[in-house]
């Protein structure tokens, strides 16, 4: 971020989220390579946009660095590009995701990645190490598993330049938010592979288990898979639709001979919540956040419906209401309302709260992204505190967020709704 007098100023509300990596390794044919990939995934608030002729153009310079501890080597990735968008503004939150893989010899490694903003932005790093090894000279192991956005058939992507996604015949994205469900119902896809190794067994039982938080099992299957090949990859997919909204521990196990356990490997997700889902389990938090843009007899209507019935009845009733545009497929207000609840969820959620019920997440979810964020971290003088400003629209607001208790949540200061302020920039 840009520093100017003591103060780091942002474009956005969350860094972290701008910028996402994540990895998996994969045994190869070859005992002597690991397959390392490292994805990644960032969104266009994470660069620098400036105007060319009639559209916003922001150049990016992305970098992977890959270093061996002890004897193991090194290896680079490098890419550059540019995005190009008719808004800046409209599509900040439009993202790309890719990865890059390498071929390493099994030992210990740091990865460091890098994404520069060419035009004068932020440079956004993360790192992480990581241990491959080789999985040949042991009984049937188990691969990482990588949770899957996409898929598609190897054929379908020969011309879209998508080689770095491929796994035997299929294309494999991986989905680095960790996030299904919501109100597409999008179920859990993830990906893993089993290796026979050198122990003769011909046939394993593949249990999938579904943990919550508190580790009570919601989610549980058995498959007996033949291992006909060195490689045998399996993709899953896995309906969240009857899941409460929230953390989740995905457990692979194989399973041998008299169900003796081989190998085993855990992930973490999240199940998003939905609209429907909370018109049938928390109807009470859907008019709540609704209340953040209605007025006190819509939401006087909403309380008012009982049944499952009456409760779609009034809530299709009051976004028709709001419609900027009746008569069409789409209501603009809707999608982006709900677009921004689920940004305040990914990026204000604190300890038992979600996002949209914090200061910061309602301010976000009535007035959108902010125009700019001082972002001012802690001093020995001051405890943290954030200022949110917003002049797009003409009228000048600025929020001002302080965390009070220095436990990371910021909690909104007089005036409420930001008005009558100069701006101090």
């Amino acid at each position: 971020p840009q520093v100017s007098a003591g103060r780091i100023v942002t474009k956005t509300a969350n860094e972290e989220a701008k910028f996402l990596v994540d990895w998996a390794q994969f045994t190869t044919l070859d005992s002597s390579q690991v397959r390392l990939e490292v994805y990644f995934q960032f969104y266009n608030n994470a660069l620098e946009f400036k105007r060319k002729d009639k559209l916003y153009q922001a150049r990016y310079y992305l970098k992977i660095e890959v270093e061996g501890k002890g004897d193991s080597p090194d290896d680079t990735f490098t890419k550059d590009g540019k995005v190009r968008v008719a808004s800046a503004k409209r599509a900040a939150l439009d993202y790309r995701t890719d990865q890059a893989n390498f071929l390493l010899p099994p030992g210990d490694y740091e990865v460091k990645a890098t994404l520069k903003s060419l035009d004068g932005g932020p440079t956004h790093t993360r790192d992480f190490e990581v241990q491959l090894e080789s999985r040949w000279d042991k009984p049937p192991r188990l691969s990482d598993i990588e949770l899957v956005q996409a898929v598609g058939s190897r054929d379908s992507s020969e011309q879209t330049g998508m080689d770095a996604f491929h796994k035997g015949g299929l294309v494999v994205v991986p989905s680095l938010s960790r996030g299904f469900g919501g109100d597409g119902n999008n179920p859990l896809l993830f990906y893993v592979e089993i290796y026979k190794g050198s122990a003769d067994v011909e046939e394993v039982v593949v249990e999938t288990l579904i943990r919550e938080k508190n580790r009570s099992m919601v989610y549980r299957d058995s498959v007996h898979t033949k291992l006909v090949e060195p490689i045998t990859r399996q993709l899953r997919n896995i309906t969240v639709e009857e899941f409460e909204p929230g953390p989740y521990e995905l457990e692979i196990s194989i399973l041998g001979r008299r169900l003796r356990e081989l190998d085993e490997r855990q992930t973490t997700f999240t199940v998003h919540w939905s609209v429907e889902s909370l018109m049938d389990q928390d109807y009470e938090a859907l008019v709540e956040q609704i209340s953040y843009i209605a007025n006190d007899k819509e939401v006087d209507k909403l309380e008012a419906a009982e049944t499952l019935e009456e409760r779609r009845e009034a809530f299709d009733a009051f976004w028709q209401k709001v419609d900027p545009t009746p008569g069409s497929r789409t209501n603009e207000l809707k999608t982006e309302f709900y677009r921004r609840v689920r940004v305040a969820n990914e990026s204000f959620s604190h300890m038992t709260r979600e996002g949209w019920q914090t200061d910061r997440g309602r301010i976000y979810i009535s007035y959108g992204e902010p125009d700019e964020i001082d972002d001012y971290p802690y001093s020995l003088s001051s405890v943290p505190y954030q200022e949110w400003h917003y002049y797009r629209d003409g009228r000048y607001r600025k929020f001002t967020f302080v965390d009070v208790n220095l436990d990371g949540e910021y909690r909104l200061q007089y005036p409420y709704d930001g008005l009558d302020q100069r701006p101090d920039f």
